[in-house]
C-alpha cells in the first residue's frame, strides 16, 4: 500500500533481528517508530542514504527515540549509522 510521499508500507513479521534502510533522512525519521516496534531486543538497524550534513539532526532523532549508536561511517557526501535499542 502507498501513502503520502510515496512511502511503501509493508507488513512486517515481528520481531526481526536486522533492519536495513537506505532512504533519505526525512523518511528514516518517519519510519524509526515503526522500526522500533519491529526490531527484537538487541536487534540492529542499519540506516544509510543520509547526507553527511544531516548527521547531527539524525543523531538527535536517534537519541530521542531511545536508540544507541553502534557504528558510524561516512563516504564523501553520504553517512550511515548502525543503531540498537
Amino acid at each position: 500500500m502507498l501513502r503520502g510521499g510515496g512511502v511503501l508500507r509493508v507488513p512486517v513479521l515481528e520481531p526481526v533481528r536486522v533492519v536495513t534502510a537506505n532512504i533519505i533522512s526525512t523518511v528514516l525519521t518517519e519510519l524509526l517508530p515503526m522500526i522500533a516496534r519491529s526490531i527484537s531486543d538487541g536487534g540492529v538497524v542499519i540506516l544509510s542514504g543520509i547526507l553527511v550534513e544531516g548527521r547531527a539532526e539524525m543523531l538527535r532523532v536517534i537519541s530521542a527515540g531511545g536508540w544507541s549508536v553502534l557504528n558510524e561511517d561516512a563516504e564523501e557526501l553520504w553517512w550511515s549509522v548502525s543503531i540498537t535499542r
